[in-house]
């Protein structure tokens, strides 16, 4: 069975690191930005986040996609992991194949 490769454009906003922070300063230290990106504009939750791999579950068919983690997605949530403010908004191309 081939792989079905999905691509897409994601934003990542200055909200949603602003959230993801409060959030983890608020006792939750799994928040993370890209998957309240991925909430508010796709239909995709995040379900594993790797500095070099990730996988999302597309919500509407359960089917599951992998994909590396592009160098300047790597960079940013590094930073936000660190803890230094990252008050931009951010936009990453992601392609990701499904996980037969």
């Amino acid at each position: 069975m081939s792989s079905h490769v999905i691509g897409f454009v994601l934003t990542i906003g200055a909200g949603d690191f602003a959230l993801a922070a409060r959030l983890r300063r608020g006792g939750s230290p799994s928040a993370n930005p890209l998957a309240l990106a991925l909430a508010k504009h796709t239909s995709f939750e995040l379900s594993d986040y790797r500095p070099a791999l990730f996988t999302v579950k597309d919500l509407r068919t359960g089917q599951r996609y992998v994909g590396p983690v592009p160098a300047d997605l790597a960079e940013t949530m590094a930073r936000f992991q660190r803890g230094e403010l990252v008050s931009d908004n951010h936009v990453f191309e992601l392609a990701l194949s499904s996980d037969d």
